[in-house]
């Protein structure tokens, strides 16, 4: 249903209710209506649009208010008061001929404001308000005194006040009003637009902190987890080392006969030709002794054949016999005394270069590990 439909049957609604309270003969009847379209209309400005539409209502209420009636009608006269208070005080001037300002004027010259607020009153001063205004649940003895209820009564209480003090108001005062309203929706409005904002600085605080919490959780995680890995890497350069030295020595260890047998195969002949020679200097030595051995058997023979044919003489004459034999020696025993001096300092030598040769030998044992005999 459209604005305009919902606007149309109101405003048809409205004036039936308004009709039957034209024709409405009961005192009980035309209270209940009023009662009915005050309820219906208060605190809703539309509804009050709705029902100034009705070009009959408003001259309808000021003819009931401002005619003096019996004391029947009084109660009547109040409702139709309050009624038309209700149209003044929630009127959103969107009528133009029925604007507050305009409507208050109408009841200034038709009815005076005094008159109004006394008609006004009438409701309150009602024997059968001021019963149900007491009791929440009031009893009545018969069908007639059932007018009012206590939420009705509540209602004329609150409306009362208002509607008076929106009738003696003055335009100037209107306006002054509306101003003040106008600033006060305005500054309600920027206090909701502020609150909004705060509400929505607050979610977003509660999300940053919601963020902030998560990170340093993140955060503590990630530091743990860069320990463990900083312990792990520690651990494996500690590893790292321990093989590497062990590996070092495993190397020397290996590589040792690695060098002597590359050295065994890069000089394997100097090492032949070296024990060919020692060979040959063993043989030379052998040779040497047998030859020294003949020499020293020869000297031993001569001194014994010249010692035999002065073995009659004195012990002194074979002394100095002994004496002149060494101190003239012979040519013979010259050269062989010579050459047994030589065969001496050659056999030295033999033996030098043998001690020597061992040394040597012993020094390729043990850096090349090669086998002799």
């Amino acid at each position: 249903m459209s604005v305009t439909q919902c606007f149309l049957g109101s405003t048809a609604l409205l004036t039936l209710l308004s009709c039957c309270m034209f024709q409405g003969s009961k005192v009980q009847t035309r209270v209940g209506l009023l009662m009915l379209l005050c309820t219906w209309i208060s605190n809703c400005p539309i509804a009050v649009t709705h029902f100034l539409h009705n070009q009959a209502n408003i001259p309808f209420l000021t003819g009931q208010i401002s005619e003096n009636l019996g004391e029947d009608e009084r109660l009547v006269q109040g409702l139709c008061a309050l009624l038309l208070g209700i149209c003044i005080y929630y009127n959103d001037n969107s009528l133009e001929n029925y604007t507050k300002e305009k409507l208050k004027q109408l009841i200034e010259k038709r009815i005076g404001k005094e008159n109004f607020v006394e008609k006004l009153g009438f409701v309150n001063k009602h024997e059968l308000y001021s019963r149900a205004a007491q009791k929440p649940q009031p009893t009545f003895s018969s069908p007639e005194q059932m007018l009012f209820d206590h939420e009705f009564t509540k209602l004329v209480k609150e409306l009362e006040v208002v509607i008076t003090k929106t009738v003696h108001k003055s335009s100037e005062e209107e306006k002054k009003e509306e101003e003040v309203k106008k600033t006060l929706e305005q500054h309600d409005s920027i206090v909701t637009q502020y609150k909004e904002l705060i509400r929505e600085q607050d979610t977003q605080i509660n999300e940053l902190k919601e963020q902030v919490s998560s990170l340093k959780a993140q955060n503590e995680q990630m530091q743990a987890t860069a320990a463990q890995q900083l312990s792990q890497i520690q651990q494996h350069k500690d590893q790292y080392n321990v093989l590497k030295l062990k590996l070092g020595k495993d190397s020397q260890q290996l590589g040792a006969p690695a060098e002597g047998t590359h050295v065994n195969g890069l000089q394997s002949e100097e090492l032949g030709r070296l024990r060919e020679e020692v060979d040959d200097l063993r043989k030379q030595q052998d040779l040497l002794q047998a030859q020294l051995s003949e020499k020293d058997a020869l000297i031993d023979s001569l001194k014994s054949g010249a010692a035999s044919p002065m073995e009659g003489s004195s012990g002194s004459s074979a002394e100095n016999s002994v004496d002149l034999l060494k101190a003239s020696p012979t040519a013979e025993d010259s050269s062989l005394q010579e050459h047994w001096k030589n065969s001496r300092a050659l056999l030295s030598s033999l033996r030098c270069l043998q001690f020597s040769c061992k040394a040597c030998l012993r020094v390729l044992v043990q850096r090349f590990n090669f086998p002799f005999a």
